[in-house]
């Protein structure tokens, strides 16, 4: 019994400082600094170490992702007005959903599945607790009616019913272009031509 005691108590001192971790302001800005290079440093990785076998699973994950980043920006008016519309009728979160099989389908291309486990956990985590500091920041500026759209829609589980099927389908190029969502699409599909290319030099 006492040794329970000991390990869940271990366990939340684990998760304490977990969550200080995710939660620290000075590192959370010294990442936004670096993640650029950071980027550059995984793209390179998965040109040497990925697979040509796994390419067309990997274009097929990124692309389903970037459909929801795309429809997700072609929605989204950020802090202007309470997004209800588009895939916000479905998940609070839809951005968060659609860059995790972003990076989903490109790290398929190593083919190991430990790294998948490892990613799905950090990013999981990553999301849960900087979801937690969006919620508190919309709240400030939309108040009650932010609060009943929470308690209408999930954060990341899909629900139906939510909106009107006219809303649901809501999206508007110029909201997509205005949050620079088509240079992430040009972005993704141009890492994905490369990688093509250097795994038909090489083979």
């Amino acid at each position: 019994m006492s040794g329970n005691h000991t390990q869940n108590k271990g366990y939340r001192h684990y998760m304490e400082l977990l969550n200080k971790l995710f939660t620290h302001a000075k590192l959370r800005r010294a990442l936004e600094k670096i993640r650029i290079p950071l980027g550059v440093a995984l793209v390179i990785l998965l040109f040497i170490y990925g697979r040509p076998e796994m390419y067309i699973p990997a274009v097929v994950i990124s692309l389903f992702g970037e459909l929801i980043q795309m429809w997700s920006s072609g929605s989204l008016e950020k802090n202007v007005v309470l997004t209800i519309r588009g895939p916000y009728c479905l998940v609070r979160n839809p951005m968060y959903l659609g860059r995790f099989f972003v990076i989903l389908g490109a790290l398929l291309l190593v083919k190991n599945i430990y790294i998948i486990v490892i990613y799905v956990g950090a990013f999981s985590y990553y999301v849960a607790n900087r979801v937690k500091r969006e919620e508190r920041h919309l709240q400030e500026i939309f108040g009650e009616p932010y609060l009943n759209y929470c308690n209408q829609v999930n954060r990341v589980i899909p629900r139906l019913g939510a909106c009107e099927k006219k809303d649901t389908l809501f999206f508007r190029f110029r909201l997509l272009v205005r949050n620079n969502e088509h240079l992430n699409f040009l972005a993704l599909l141009a890492f994905y031509i490369a990688f093509y290319v250097m795994s038909a030099i090489t083979r």
